[in-house]
């Protein structure tokens, strides 16, 4: 999560970022400069002063946050008129139906196996209910779904170290990686006989919005 804070002649924002994920906040604070600093938090304890945001952003992050406890710290934290985005990108991007299949036939392998495995304990919700849930909540005056994409130049081996970037593979890996690793050797090699070296990637977003 990220916040937008007004500070005068500059714009301070302030990363809240869970302090589960150690080697986020170390990447973080390696970052920090005069206008951008990092603040070590929960989603629904952000220790931050009432009305002091002018936007709070979860960019692919919201589905790990309880909804209504992080909506309440939200709706504490965000100034009136102040808004709240939760951004998720759909996967696969697109470029190429037999890559995009192929990803998909890897996620669906993946999802398979975390069950099996059961690689992960902890609890997401539902990122098709985000824009409900901000309804529901009462706080936000205006709400809406802004469907958005970014196209840029990708590269095969780029693609294939996306894919295997999304957590559950990771989780997988370190686990039981053996029961995966064929499916990624299989993956790969659709992947570099399909695709160019360079070719265009269109990244679709859906943005759920709040405005208080």
């Amino acid at each position: 999560m990220w916040l937008i804070l007004g500070g005068g002649e500059h714009t301070t924002q302030e990363y809240i970022i869970k302090s589960s994920i150690q080697k986020g906040i170390k990447t973080a604070l390696e970052k920090q400069s005069d206008t951008i600093s990092f603040v070590k938090a929960f989603a629904n304890d952000t220790t931050l002063e009432d009305n002091i945001a002018d936007v709070v952003v979860c960019s692919q992050s919201f589905h790990w946050m309880e909804p209504a406890e992080t909506l309440a710290e939200i709706n504490r934290i965000l100034k009136k008129g102040g808004i709240f985005a939760a951004i998720d990108c759909d996967w696969p991007p697109v470029c190429n139906r037999q890559a995009e299949e192929a990803y998909n036939q890897l996620s669906e392998k993946v999802t398979e196996l975390s069950v099996v495995c059961k690689e992960n304990d902890s609890y997401h919700w539902d990122k098709d209910k985000h824009l409900y849930n901000i309804r529901k909540s009462g706080y936000f005056s205006y709400c809406r779904e802004i469907v958005f994409c970014n196209r840029e130049k990708c590269s095969s081996k780029r693609f294939i170290e996306l894919a295997k970037s999304q957590g559950g593979l990771q989780a997988i890996l370190k686990i039981a990686p053996e029961k995966i690793e064929p499916y990624i050797k299989k993956f790969e090699d659709i992947i570099s006989n399909v695709l160019k070296d360079t070719f265009w990637l269109d990244f679709c977003y859906r943005m759920r919005i709040g405005i208080k």
